[in-house]
């Protein structure tokens, strides 16, 4: 552990962060990504929410849920979904806040992707490509909240698969960087909550390192002279 713990009765306890330590989420002078990965190395990663139906799946047309960054900021950089498209007019949206979904209405959401899918993609994975998504900042300790739906035009019946989730608010996945959480699934657009639901599918994230470098060292002071200095006046001076 990189912290020094101590509790008492009047304060509680504390945790100091100590410097020099592999562990931090500081990537510190001496430390690299092959030293210390996991304070150096910046990524991508990926956190998998499901990688298919084991269990069976269920169909919406969009999803809610909410990702915490845990020990330091990360970045959202695309998602992967597993799709259940009819039409070829159909297209996929992100969509992100910050803070929880849950009590926001339809207030504060920002799009982060607009993309076109296929009837071919259907029961297939697909990953938004990068180049279509705009990034995500999370910064540590803080939650962000994500819906994820298919804009199917009112003219097929498509969406997302999902899978049945045990409480809205309960930890699906989680890893160092990152808790995700079981969300909720609703229509299209921004319709009323429903089901709990663990999404099927991915976030690539990477992480975004604090780097320390070396403290600077103080700069020499100049060697004594015995020569006198420039405008001295080495005649008495006279008291009183």
């Amino acid at each position: 552990a990189c912290t020094v713990d101590s509790c008492n009765a009047i304060n509680g306890c504390e945790y100091t962060t100590l410097s020099n330590c592999c562990g931090n989420n500081l990537c510190e002078a001496g430390e690299s990504s092959s030293s210390c990965p996991q304070d150096c190395l910046a990524g991508p990663f990926i956190i998998n929410g499901g990688t298919g139906c084991g269990g069976g799946c269920y169909f919406e047309e969009g999803i809610f849920l909410d990702m915490e960054a845990k020990g330091m900021a990360i970045s959202i950089d695309t998602i992967t979904v597993l799709l259940f498209p009819n039409g070829n007019s159909d297209r996929l949206e992100v969509w992100t806040r910050s803070g929880t979904y849950e009590g926001n209405g339809v207030s504060g959401w920002i799009q982060v992707a607009d993309v076109s899918i296929l009837s071919s993609q259907n029961f297939d994975f697909f990953a938004v490509p990068e180049s279509d998504f705009t990034s995500v900042l999370i910064p540590a300790g803080q939650t962000q909240a994500f819906y994820i739906t298919v804009n199917d035009n009112n003219v097929s019946f498509s969406g997302i698969l999902y899978q049945a989730g045990t409480g809205v608010g309960n930890v699906h996945k989680e890893n160092s960087d990152i808790k995700l959480f079981e969300g909720q699934v609703a229509q299209y657009p921004f319709g009323s909550l429903t089901y709990a639901g663990k999404i099927v599918g991915s976030f690539t994230y990477s992480r975004e390192i604090a780097a320390l470098s070396a403290a600077p060292t103080a700069a020499p002071t100049a060697a004594p002279t015995d020569a006198p200095q420039s405008g001295a006046n080495s005649d008495p001076i006279i008291l009183g």
